[in-house]
């Protein structure tokens, strides 16, 4: 039997939206649920007036393979001006297994880069198997294809169709 005691991922997507924009909506944790399809709803969030910094936390809502379950994350990286948004995300339970993501806005052309990046920690031995079936399936550890078209018009990005009849924002 495999444990699995890491594992890693990245996906990108080219968006017509303006860096900012784009950084902005990431940030704004209260519209999480509207572009991510894996968390549910918002449960804690930080105040309205409070912009996300370094050491905020939030908890969110998460329904994934059949399960929920309430995620607390807390920002490492907030930089508006590298564009750049790390934090790292526990279940609200005990659980040591942890997650650690990672956004790069890089501005391109007359839109941007939206780049994802992420590394399970899993800590038990229940979680170590669970990666170990979702490395094999790679459904449990990846975002929804389409997450940059949704933090895309979310922050204001025209439609634009791609050759296949979707949207542009997925390379």
């Amino acid at each position: 039997m495999m444990f699995v005691t890491e594992f890693r991922g990245s996906d990108a997507a080219r968006l017509t939206a303006a860096a900012d924009a784009v950084f902005a909506a990431l940030i704004d944790v209260d519209h999480l649920p509207e572009w991510n399809a894996r968390i549910h709803h918002v449960i804690e969030s930080p105040a309205p007036a409070s912009p996300v910094a370094e050491g905020t936390e939030w908890v969110v809502q998460m329904r994934a393979s059949g399960g929920r379950w309430p995620s607390r994350s807390r920002a490492l990286v907030v930089d508006p001006v590298a564009h750049r948004f790390e934090y790292e995300t526990r279940t609200d339970d005990g659980n040591p297994t942890s997650a650690l993501w990672s956004w790069l806005v890089t501005p391109a052309g007359a839109g941007c880069e939206l780049t994802v990046t992420w590394a399970v920690y899993p800590r038990t031995w229940g979680r170590r198997l669970l990666g170990a079936r979702g490395r094999r399936s790679r459904k449990h550890c990846r975002p929804r294809p389409a997450v940059g078209g949704r933090v895309g018009r979310l922050a204001g990005q025209q439609r634009r169709p791609d050759r296949r009849g979707g949207e542009t924002g997925r390379r």
